[in-house]
């Protein structure tokens, strides 16, 4: 159940080197829980590889759920677009490398931080990561590292918590 409005803003094609996209909440509810926040994608131009990238900022993002339970989460991240810039009306072929971070307070109320430590390769054709991996510190516990693996489309990852490791089964991108 959804009520509320999603505001999207947005100025021109995302190829365009003065792209942005502002994403926005206004009184907007998911199942009871209140969403909000602003985030922002930006079309920064070519890169050292000349590859197109784009700044993605989600700012002030919170849910609260409907026993008043707060969750926060921004992040900063860059998307650079490594395959599919010579279709751009067909964006199933697009593959970026994906860099940043992200803070926040988790459902337990604990206050985290995700470091991407190796570029995350993600492809339109996959709902999975690809590789690349990601440290996880969150306070009082020991630091994770995410491992999405060698490039295969597939469900499995590594979690590694100090000298042990474990594969595991992903649920979504």
């Amino acid at each position: 159940l959804r009520s509320g409005k999603i505001i999207m803003i947005v100025n021109r094609h995302f190829l365009h080197p003065e792209y942005s996209r502002i994403l926005s909440f206004d009184n907007y509810f998911v199942d009871g829980y209140k969403i909000e926040g602003t985030k922002t994608i930006s079309n920064e131009g070519l890169n050292e590889n000349q590859n197109m990238y784009f700044s993605v900022r989600l700012e002030d993002g919170i849910v609260t759920s409907p026993e008043g339970e707060v969750h926060t989460k921004e992040y900063d991240k860059i998307r650079e677009l490594v395959k599919g810039i010579e279709t751009p009306r067909f964006r199933a072929d697009d593959e970026y490398m994906i860099t940043g971070m992200a803070t926040g307070i988790n459902r337990d109320m604990i206050t985290y931080t995700r470091t991407i430590i190796e570029p995350l390769h993600v492809a339109s054709s996959c709902k999975w990561v690809l590789s690349g991996s990601v440290e996880i510190a969150a306070e009082g516990k020991e630091t994770a590292i995410l491992d999405y693996g060698d490039g295969t489309c597939d469900a499995i990852a590594t979690v590694t918590i100090g000298e042990e490791s474990k594969e595991i089964v992903l649920r979504r991108k």
